[in-house]
């Protein structure tokens, strides 16, 4: 099967999963699952929905805190928070997802995952609904005078920076 960039082989929001059962590793190596396979995007879906959609697939339940796309490889940095502990993952440009790093004592994540309440793709969404042309480059969970926001950096489609956003990751009550 000829290898494919990531927007091609991931960006479709309907993911057809195979063979992402956890696999026992230990901690120190990093485990890999088969690419998943994605169907071709309709114009205008950014691809970084499919990788926040297989990274879910891999962990449920899991709170994503960060996404941020590598311009130079294609690749996505995530960060995932499960009960306690903060996962480091790469989503390579063939879908391949591995642990980069696993980190046990990061309070600060772990606690802003627990208290949002928007998403990373409720955020993405709204984000590419101010600016539907563009792609996400960076978003990332954070802690701003006090709120707790989706920092949210996009691109145009050629990937020069285009517009960086706050998003409330707390839902106002109603």
């Amino acid at each position: 099967m000829p290898r494919r960039p990531l927007p091609a082989a991931l960006a479709g929001t309907a993911l057809l999963l195979s063979g992402c059962a956890a696999t026992d590793s230990p901690d120190d190596a990093p485990a890999t699952t088969p690419a998943t396979t994605a169907q071709a995007a309709p114009t205008g879906i950014d691809p970084a929905f499919a990788v926040i959609d297989a990274v879910l697939a891999q962990h449920p339940g899991g709170v994503i805190t960060v996404v941020d796309h590598d311009l130079r490889t294609g690749s996505y940095d995530v960060d995932v928070v499960i009960d306690a502990a903060v996962i480091k993952l790469e989503v390579d440009d063939a879908g391949r997802i591995s642990v980069a790093e696993r980190e046990g004592d990061d309070d600060e994540d772990v606690r802003a995952a627990a208290d949002a309440t928007v998403t990373v793709a409720e955020a993405l969404r709204q984000a590419l609904d101010l600016h539907p042309d563009a792609l996400a480059d960076d978003l990332e969970l954070e802690e701003d005078d006090g709120r707790l926001i989706w920092e949210i950096d996009l691109d145009t489609r050629e990937r020069t920076d285009l517009v960086e956003l706050s998003i409330p990751a707390v839902a106002p009550r109603p």
